[in-house]
């Protein structure tokens, strides 16, 4: 069980059902997705608890690694964060709680005279439509049209489209392998890659337990390109891990189409992007495929002065 604060537990599997019966009542953040917990946590450093019915997390920071308190709920939210900025002090680091849901302080929106509360645009969740993804309509998808285009042309006569629920180990090898490709054909650095890495295969440890999909794109029938949604309910799914070879050109753009008219099948109406952090590169791609709609999130902190 989850320990009540101020008491915490390094998060285990068997958190699932409690953590879920939480954030099921709110769209679904990101940062709150038991999967994306569970499969980052690769140095073990999240630790969850329960304060007036909230889940509360000790997070480390996606990129400085420092660590801060978040928490999702709408119970006695007042006296929440009043007992959470307190325990910041004990951390050293931060002065916010950070990755606060907008529904979790709506009522304390616009202003607040208790606590400075601003925007945490770097990690607003971009939302896809997978209707739109179907088909690309419009000026602002011509290039993606054009990529598809591209990909059909030279490789769809080679082309398998797969799509299944459970991963065997020999998929699993695949998928591995298709990290390996992406990773040299991006030119990317082994370093600022094993950390998702190593977040892919814990998944694989905790599959038997998560609602997870997978697409593959096979050309000859060899796996080039896969993504991994999470149905998470109320029509919502959480893109989790893609990947592809960019050596076949326009691979992305078809990967995304291909996932977009799975998840239509499947009764899908919001896709979770997860956010871009602030990092210039991957806002821009995200934001090539978004619908322009997020989950917003906040900053919460003490009034200056």
């Amino acid at each position: 069980m989850i320990p009540d604060f101020p008491n915490f537990s390094p998060l285990k599997l068997e958190h699932q059902p409690e953590i879920e019966n939480i954030t099921r009542q709110f769209p679904p953040y990101s940062d709150f997705n038991f999967v994306s917990l569970y499969c980052y946590d690769s140095d073990q450093k999240v630790k969850v608890s329960l304060l007036h019915g909230n889940l509360v997390i000790q997070f480390p920071d996606y990129l400085t690694n420092e660590m801060f308190y978040t928490f999702i709920g709408t119970n006695r939210v007042k006296e929440t964060i009043g007992t959470l900025l307190k325990e910041t002090q004990k951390l050293g680091t931060s002065q916010f709680l950070n990755l606060i849901p907008q529904e979790t302080v709506r009522d304390l929106l616009p202003s607040t005279q208790e606590f400075s509360i601003t925007e945490d645009i770097d990690n607003h969740d971009h939302l896809l439509d997978p209707q739109v993804l179907a088909t690309y309509p419009g000026n602002k998808f011509g290039a993606k049209r054009n990529f598809v285009n591209r990909f059909t042309n030279n490789y769809l006569d080679n082309t398998k489209i797969v799509a299944i629920e459970k991963m065997d180990s020999s998929l699993q090898e695949q998928i591995i392998n298709v990290f390996a490709s992406w990773e040299k054909s991006q030119s990317r650095d082994h370093k600022d890659t094993e950390r998702e890495l190593h977040a892919i295969q814990k998944m694989f440890t905790g599959i038997h337990k998560f609602n997870l999909h997978f697409v593959g794109v096979y050309i000859k029938d060899k796996l080039v390109a896969f993504s991994i949604q999470e149905e998470v309910g109320n029509g919502w799914a959480m893109l989790h891990f893609e990947k592809a070879d960019v050596n076949f050109v326009g691979i992305f753009p078809f990967l995304k189409q291909q996932v977009a008219r799975e998840m239509l099948k499947r009764g899908v109406k919001i896709i979770n992007y997860e956010q871009d952090l602030g990092l210039p590169g991957l806002r821009k791609a995200k934001l090539t495929y978004s619908s322009g709609n997020y989950l917003k999130k906040w900053k919460v902190g003490p009034l200056p002065g």
